[in-house]
């Protein structure tokens, strides 16, 4: 546990770079302000309720890698129930640290009876494996799409997958338990088995692509933000967003997940900051309509009807 002086040393450090983040990022507007203006013109907005929307599938596929985790540890938890408390917590996203989105669905859930051991377990599973699962399939993509659309080596992008994968094969039950254990400071915390490790990997897996097809879908929003494919578009949001997932200093990786794509992707890099940036306004929507909808009462008895 941090000392007193170095919480509020990291505090000050953090609340200093969420400031320079938007002083930075008020330059940039400025300075492409007839560009955005022009993308902005040529927007589709049915592309962008569109991808509002198909957002929600982020909320319903995380909450079934927590369900599905709770299930293979011996906690069967109701996924109505789970998806209840992920968009209840989803205000949590926005702390700096990657941590306080899964503190708060797991208080969440412990209230409802759900064994904090098990919380613990399924916690520190997400937080190891969204940011291997994402580097590791956004590197694979990379890897296969022309690399006339990337600013990205070849050599480089191999080198990032084979780290990729080698952590996924660090990431076995025997590996992930000591981890679980050391985290949570406890030795009986339950591990996966083998083939529960799989189910979370592949709804872990899932998560990243439909996440990147709905950031590739409100890019297509903007016609002439850039001239990658699809698949390219896919790989540096889930590589890009990997690398801000593992900046504990940046609420939700802000600010890195901006520079990392734009300087993945061809094609104007500043407006391309910025309109990632306004990606972040779609998911700030979805999470405040989601996070009312889970206070509705009627989402209170669906979700003690699932349990």
């Amino acid at each position: 546990m941090a000392s007193p002086s170095r919480a509020r040393l990291l505090t000050v450090a953090r609340r200093a770079y969420g400031l320079l983040i938007v002083v930075v990022l008020v330059i940039v507007v400025i300075r492409t302000k007839d560009d955005l203006r022009r993308l902005v013109a040529e927007a589709r907005p049915g592309l962008l309720l569109l991808c509002l929307l198909a957002s929600f599938g982020q909320v319903a596929l995380t909450s079934s890698v927590w369900s599905t985790g709770l299930r293979r540890l011996g906690a069967p938890v109701g996924w109505r129930t789970v998806v209840q408390a992920t968009a209840a917590a989803a205000p949590s996203r926005y702390l700096p640290g990657s941590i306080w989105y899964a503190v708060s669905r797991a208080a969440t859930l412990r209230r409802r009876g759900v064994p904090a051991r098990h919380l613990a377990a399924v916690a520190t599973l997400e937080t190891v494996l969204v940011p291997v699962v994402g580097l590791a399939l956004g590197s694979l993509l990379l890897v296969v799409t022309d690399p006339a659309e990337l600013r990205l080596s070849r050599g480089l992008t191999l080198g990032l997958l084979a780290v990729g994968v080698l952590l996924l094969g660090l990431a076995s039950p025997p590996v992930l338990g000591r981890l679980v254990a050391l985290r949570a400071g406890d030795r009986e915390v339950p591990v996966l088995d083998w083939p529960g490790l799989v189910a979370v990997l592949g709804r872990v897996a899932v998560f990243w692509l439909w996440s990147a097809g709905v950031f590739a879908l409100y890019l297509a929003a903007f016609p002439g933000a850039t001239r990658a494919a699809v698949p390219t578009v896919m790989a540096a949001y889930m590589l890009a967003w990997g690398v801000g997932w593992l900046a504990i200093f940046a609420p939700q990786g802000a600010g890195v997940f901006e520079v990392v794509l734009a300087a993945l992707l061809v094609g104007g890099a500043d407006d391309l900051a910025v309109l990632a940036a306004g990606y972040r306004a779609v998911i700030l929507v979805r999470d405040l309509l989601g996070a009312a909808a889970a206070k509705l009462p009627q989402a209170e008895r669906m979700a003690h009807i699932s349990r």
